[in-house]
């Protein structure tokens, strides 16, 4: 009989130990279950952490050299008033100390390295995109920081954007002389 409850323990204690590994893995797939609207700055946390943890302080726009970061509305009163980048107005220039992820106090923005800067990815709009529509155009090209690691164009063709090179500066969306911009910047 003691064999038995001791089995019938053991057996409550795995499952017990199942119900975590469910439970645990479930919270981590839900953990971003809020969708990115806006470029937040270098070092943000996902966005649901992100929203939970910015106090709207401004810390980080002030600490920003070249006012890329402003504080904007959002589709909800947590995203009221929280730093966003615009890369059409000001993209982020990739500051090689990233002052505004140290300036944050509450951690809603964690500091980071310039080379693990990963804030969006660039779309381009082959309809709108003037080398695509065979207009000379190379502005986004010349323009990234990151080169042909980030963005290439072959000759005769419009700009192709290499996903694991693109950091989501926004630059070539700065840049882009189109209206509507060819090129645009997803958040991730």
């Amino acid at each position: 009989m003691a064999d038995e409850r001791y089995d019938r323990k053991e057996l409550f204690l795995r499952g017990l130990a199942f119900l975590k590994r469910r439970l645990a893995a479930a919270v981590e797939k839900r953990v971003d279950v809020v969708p990115r609207l806006h470029l937040r700055p270098p070092g943000a946390l996902v966005e649901s952490l992100f929203l939970s943890t910015c106090e709207g302080c401004s810390a980080c726009a002030l600490a920003c050299p070249h006012g890329a970061i402003r504080l904007v509305g959002g589709a909800s009163a947590h995203a009221d008033c929280t730093p966003a980048i615009i890369p059409a107005q000001a993209p982020c220039r990739l500051c090689p100390d990233v002052p505004c992820s140290r300036a944050c106090p509450t951690g809603a923005l964690v500091p980071i390295v310039k080379e693990d800067i990963k804030i969006g990815l660039a779309v381009v709009s082959r309809e709108i995109c003037r080398a695509w529509l065979c207009d000379p155009c190379d502005a986004c090209g010349r323009t990234c920081p990151i080169g042909n690691r980030a963005l290439v164009q072959e000759s005769g063709q419009g700009p192709r954007v290499i996903e694991d090179g693109c950091t989501g500066c926004g630059l070539c969306t700065h840049v882009c002389p189109t209206s509507p911009r060819a090129i645009r910047i997803k958040p991730i």
